[in-house]
Formats: C-alpha cells, sequence, structure tokens
C-alpha cells in the first residue's frame, strides 16, 4: 500500500512568512469575540423568529445554516478563488511512494 506524499516548498525566508502575521494571543482572543458575536445573533434571530413560527428544532437549524452560509459567502468574497494559503496540497501536487 503506498502512501500520499505533499511536496511542500518553504518560505524564501523567515520574514516573508510571517510577514502580516498575528501573534497567536491576539488570534485567540480575535477568534473568541467574533465567535461570541455570531452565538449573539444566532440566539436572537431564534428569539425573534420564534414569535412567529415557533421555536422548533427546524427553526433553529435553518437559522444556523443562514448563518454558516453567510460566512462562507463573505470569505468567498474576501478571499476570491485563492486558497488561503499557498502551501495547501491539491491533486497534482500528491505523488505516491512505496513504503
Amino acid at each position: 500500500m503506498s502512501r500520499p506524499v505533499v511536496k511542500q516548498q518553504p518560505p524564501a525566508s523567515a520574514v516573508e512568512a510571517s510577514a502580516g502575521a498575528l501573534s497567536p494571543a491576539l488570534a485567540g482572543d480575535l477568534v473568541l469575540i467574533a465567535s461570541g458575536a455570531v452565538l449573539v445573533l444566532e440566539i436572537l434571530s431564534v428569539r425573534l423568529l420564534a414569535l412567529y413560527v415557533g421555536l422548533t428544532l427546524e427553526t433553529t437549524t435553518s437559522i444556523i445554516g443562514a448563518v454558516l452560509a453567510g460566512i462562507a459567502a463573505i470569505v468567498r468574497l474576501v478571499n476570491g478563488a485563492e486558497p488561503l494559503r499557498e502551501d495547501y496540497a491539491s491533486v497534482d501536487q500528491l505523488e505516491t511512494r512505496p513504503e
């Protein structure tokens, strides 16, 4: 059985690789605040929609689906069709190596 191997190219320099990077603490705080804000919006949406259609599993699921679709659409608009990182493997970059 062969295992796929990914060809990865190292960055040209350490400065180029870390240009524009956030510190881990700041990135964690940003994710925590953004996640909390999305959760508040989801709960508020469920409460407001429950007045008209009732509080059901379908209502909650549809709101969560709409929020996730919105997040995906925004990420797609911001990043375009480009991947977030260049070193992600694609099918073309995989090669098999015997074990």
